[in-house]
């Protein structure tokens, strides 16, 4: 049952990738991170042991009308115990010829493949947002050091936030 899930969401980030072709050929970008989160709720619990695992999310996007862009992206956090999908809207700004900064705003979907106990995560949706900084080392490839943070809510009612820290790179299109 996975596999189907996975093999849709690659198909609709290759969808949003032909989709942002069809704007303009530079503008359209598609990107692979590795990620680090950090939940600020207890761990040790089955669904959620205090190792903090990192994942490699893909996302794909598109500037729109420079400098703002959409964005469509797949996410796992906590060693791919949580799966997503993220959707928001993407500012960018260039401090010198070959390095930038961005911003990202939007809405994160989160399912947990499990519940055990109480302690899984609602299905539903939840505010994301966050920073980073880009250096283009070539003319259709960037390095990118970001900062994200995930509005997520428990099964226990509680909202709580999810950060995470990311090293990856992005290939204009």
């Amino acid at each position: 049952m996975t596999a189907p899930r996975s093999l849709s969401m690659l198909l609709g980030l290759f969808m949003c990738g032909a989709a942002a072709a069809q704007v303009s050929a530079r503008d359209g970008y598609l990107g692979l991170q590795l990620k680090r989160s950090d939940f600020r709720i207890p761990c040790g619990s089955v669904a959620f042991p205090c190792d903090a695992g990192s994942t490699f999310p893909l996302y794909s996007g598109a500037l729109l009308a420079r400098p703002v862009g959409v964005e469509l992206g797949a996410l796992q956090l906590r060693d791919g115990r949580l799966n997503g999908t993220t959707v928001g809207v993407v500012g960018r700004a260039r401090m010198a010829p070959e390095f930038g900064v961005y911003g990202r705003l939007g809405t994160t979907f989160v399912r947990a493949p499990t519940s055990v106990l109480g302690a899984g995560v609602d299905p539903g949706a939840g505010v994301s947002y966050g920073v980073g900084l880009s250096w283009d080392f070539s003319p259709s490839a960037s390095a990118i050091l970001g900062w994200d943070s995930y509005d997520l809510r428990f099964a226990s009612g509680e909202r709580d936030t999810v950060r995470s820290t990311s090293l990856g790179l992005q290939w204009r299109y």
